[in-house]
């Protein structure tokens, strides 16, 4: 009983490593963009080995990162339950767009 309990464990420790491996980052390349709206200009930085994405001071968590032929983006969650997220392309398009639950609320174009 003990030896499947045992194996039981290695199996599970085997795959949330294999998860972890899976969950990393492709590329630890630091992306940016400066990104306007009629209000201000906004610097928009991801980083990938901290899986965050910083729009001038502020922190977002990324909880998404898509690097394809098609589309390399960001995506993620403002937080304290708003219902605010984010989506950030950096290419082929260079744009962050603003979401309150399944409603856009602004797109900010970049370069």
């Amino acid at each position: 009983m003990t030896s499947q309990v045992g194996m039981k464990m290695v199996r599970l420790a085997s795959l949330t490593t294999m998860m972890l491996v899976s969950a990393a980052p492709v590329s630890a390349e630091t992306l940016s963009m400066t990104c306007e709206n009629p209000h201000d200009s906004n610097t928009v930085v991801y980083d990938p080995v901290e899986r965050r994405l910083t729009v001038n001071d502020t922190v977002y968590v990324a909880l998404a990162f898509e690097n394809s032929e098609k589309k390399t983006a960001v995506a993620g969650m403002v937080g304290n339950d708003t219902g605010l997220g984010f989506m950030a392309e950096f290419a082929p398009t260079k744009r962050i767009e603003w979401h309150r639950d399944d409603q856009l609320l602004q797109t900010d174009m970049c370069h």
